[in-house]
């Protein structure tokens, strides 16, 4: 890419990378020091055209075999658009940023979600109880 002077790329993390994770705090932290690589990495390369940028998804697919299935019917009731995220919903968001329409993008961290803080407000644990 260096050579070509010019190149993309598209790192994807779960959501706990910005927002955090109570039940997950080792994930949710090393998620998010791959956002702090890539931001870093975007102010290396950018002389290049490199760019650099991160996907950071909500819950996709309607498989979570970590979550109970009562559980996730909770979750998804407080959701707005009530589902859960589409590969579909996916595959759009990192083709854009391979795209030219993102030529001037690097360093993003954009979050390709529902709205987190209905999921925080609605208090659901994975263990199942209300906190």
């Amino acid at each position: 890419m260096i050579e070509r002077k010019q190149g993309k790329f598209v790192n994807i993390v779960g959501d706990s990378a910005r927002t955090g994770d109570r039940n997950l705090i080792l994930s949710a932290a090393a998620r998010g020091g791959t956002i702090s690589f890539l931001k870093s990495l975007a102010q290396e390369v950018g002389k290049y055209h490199i760019q650099c940028n991160t996907v950071a998804l909500g819950l996709i697919g309607k498989d979570q075999p970590s979550i109970d299935s009562a559980i996730m019917t909770r979750i998804i009731k407080h959701y707005p658009l009530r589902r859960l995220g589409k590969i579909e919903d996916v595959t759009g968001m990192v083709l854009f940023l391979l795209s030219s329409r993102s030529d001037w993008m690097t360093g993003q961290s954009l979050p390709l979600t529902e709205d987190t803080v209905c999921l925080a407000n609605c208090s659901i644990q994975f263990s199942g109880k209300k906190s």
